[in-house]
C-alpha cells in the first residue's frame, strides 16, 4: 500500500466490504474536520488508520482475550518488541504502533474493565525525535 492513501478492500480483510467502505467515509470526514480545526500540524499515518479499519478494530469494542491477542500480533506485525520486559507494552518494529496490556489494564483496575490499548503514534512536533499518541483504541476483553 502506498503511504498517504487509504488502501483498497481485500477479500481477506476481517470486516465486510460495506462496513469497510462506511468506515473509510467516516474516517475521511473526521480527518477533514480535524484539518479544518487544527490547521497544519502532525498528520496521522494513513497506513495505520487503514490497518485499524481492515482489522475491524473499534474503540470500546468487546472481544475474547484470544481474539484480542491475535489482533495485537497482527496489528504490531513482524519484529515487534517489549522494550521493558514484563511491562506489557509492545512496540512495532517501525515504532508507529503500540499495544499495551499492563497488569492494571487486563485486570480492569481502571478504564472501565479489563482491556488492551491499541495505539498509533506520530512524530511529536514539539519534541523532535519523540513520538506521540495519535489514536488510542480501548479493546475490552469479555472473558
Amino acid at each position: 500500500m502506498q503511504e498517504g492513501r487509504l488502501g483498497k478492500y481485500r477479500a481477506n480483510d476481517d470486516i465486510p466490504r460495506a462496513e469497510y467502505e462506511k468506515l473509510i467515509k467516516e474516517y475521511k470526514r473526521e480527518q477533514l474536520a480535524a484539518k479544518k480545526q487544527l490547521g497544519e500540524g502532525p498528520k496521522p499515518k494513513i497506513a495505520n488508520s487503514d490497518l485499524i479499519i481492515r482489522m475491524g478494530l473499534k474503540d470500546g469494542m468487546k472481544i475474547s482475550s484470544d481474539d484480542a491477542l491475535t489482533k495485537a500480533q497482527k496489528f504490531l506485525g513482524e519484529g515487534y518488541h517489549e522494550p521493558i520486559k514484563g511491562s506489557g507494552r509492545y512496540i512495532s518494529k517501525d515504532g508507529t504502533r503500540v499495544v499495551r496490556m499492563g497488569e492494571n489494564d487486563i485486570t480492569g483496575k481502571h478504564g472501565g474493565g479489563p482491556h488492551m490499548n491499541f495505539e498509533t503514534l506520530i512524530p511529536n512536533p514539539h519534541k523532535p525525535g519523540k513520538m506521540m499518541i495519535n489514536q488510542n483504541l480501548h479493546i475490552y476483553l469479555n472473558n
